[in-house]
Order: structure tokens, then sequence, then C-alpha cells
């Protein structure tokens, strides 16, 4: 099986793949503070609650975008399994064409959105990844990589309000039983989730101006549940693609 490992910001995504298929996800909060010894008792845990013997691991790509915990986590996954690690980089085969200023600023974790959608739904395409950022990358309607806008995510939101308003108490966002707001934490959790929901369906007509053409929305992320039943137009929520992306890229590479 290949294995897919993201590092993001708020959560260590382990996925196992048999072809297209997953066979099993597992999340791990991320912690800047944990060593090569911590991270492997957690993913021997995480396998042995599945049954899963670390040998049904063949291939490893890696991707993150907290370069702190690059080397204790690859480490890990060296000392654990017996299999190459592909980290996705310059002179990885992606399929991508990158039609933007820098294309090494470009993280993995984009690429890995941008070549689901591309290889699994098809161009044109604008992906809204709602994580710690919320992203919104344009696929043209060649399959090439040519615009993005990177705002700040509905959890950061709340807590950069919470952090610069000292009254204002701190709000887990959940979905909204309805728009009106009569309370405090009310009117934060359906401001910022309504006000995100609005931003992307203004997001998604500027981009149809810019580029004169209709094109699929692909919502993912940590946060896209909040919004999905906000949005009036039609659009795929797929909580998945990142890690999708990575196993097309694998599979490219091997």
């Amino acid at each position: 099986m290949n294995l897919m490992v993201d590092v993001g910001n708020s959560t260590v995504v382990l996925a196992l793949f048999e072809g297209s298929d997953i066979k099993a996800k597992f999340k791990i909060k991320t912690d800047t503070h944990m060593s090569q010894s911590e991270i492997e008792v957690e993913i021997r845990s995480l396998f042995s609650s599945r049954d899963l013997p670390l040998s049904v691991v063949k291939s490893i790509v890696y991707s993150s975008v907290v370069p702190v915990l690059n080397h204790s986590i690859k480490e890990a996954l060296a000392s654990l399994f017996n299999a190459d690690i592909l980290t996705i980089g310059a002179g990885t085969k992606t399929g991508l064409a990158l039609l933007i200023d820098s294309p090494s600023e470009v993280g993995n974790d984009l690429v890995a959105d941008l070549v689901a959608a591309k290889f699994v739904y098809g161009a044109p395409a604008l992906i809204v990844d709602m994580g710690t950022a919320t992203k919104f990358l344009f696929l043209d309607k060649n399959g090439a990589f040519s615009s993005a806008h990177i705002v700040p995510g509905l959890v950061k939101s709340a807590n950069n309000l919470k952090e610069s308003a000292f009254l204002l108490p701190e709000v887990g966002l959940e979905k909204p039983k309805g728009f009106i707001a009569k309370n405090t934490i009310d009117a934060i959790n359906n401001g910022i989730i309504y006000s995100n929901a609005e931003m992307i369906k203004g997001m998604a007509r500027e981009y149809k101006k810019a580029y004169g053409y209709d094109f699929k929305v692909i919502i993912t992320g940590g946060c896209a549940n909040l919004v999905t039943d906000l949005l009036s137009f039609p659009f795929t929520y797929d909580e998945d693609l990142l890690i999708k992306g990575l196993n097309i890229i694998l599979e490219k590479n091997k």
C-alpha cells in the first residue's frame, strides 16, 4: 500500500491507499515539540488499532508545511517502514503547469490539491481549501495553476478576534442553527461562518468575471463542512482532495 503523510499546521494526516482507494486514515494533532520516538509510538498505536502491520506500507509520499517537524517525522517514518520516501519538491513529477510568478513558493499541500482537482475532477476548477488559512486556487481551462488568493481561516479569525477584543468570549465554531443571532456566542459564530460562505460566493463570481468561463468548484479542508450548507451554487465537497493528490503524485513518480 501507499502511505500519504501530510503535515499541516493543525493536523498530521496519514492515509493508506490501495490503488486509488483509501483503506485507512489517521489524524494526529500537530505538535511541534513531538520527538521522533513519540511520533513512532503514536504511529505504531494507530496501525495497531486497525490491526494493520507496518509491513503493508511499500511506498511513502511526504508533504509538510511545518518545517520544524520534518526531521523528526521523516526519521520516524524511516525507522518504522521499509519503504522509499518521496518528498515533494523541485523535480517531482506532478503533471501540473504552474503559471504563476514564483512556482517555488507554492506549498506541497496546494500542489496536491491542484493535482487531485485536475486528474480526478478535470479542469477548469476553483479549489477552496479551508484550513488554518483559506486558499482559493484556480486551475484554468488548460489544466494549469494560474491564480491564488489566501485569507485567514475560520478558526484563525475566531482566535484573532478573541485575542484582540478582551471582552469577547472564546468560540468553538459550529454549523449555525440559523442566520439570526441574539447572543454574543451566536453573533461571533454566525458572523464568521456566514461571512465566509458569502466570501466564497463572491470569489467564485470574481473568478468567473476575470477568466470569462464557467468552472467546477471543489470545497475541501478541515473547516469546509461548516459552510457547505450555506452555498447556493453547484459544488463538490471532497475532504480527501489533498491526500488523493499526494497518491497521484506518488504513482507518477514510481
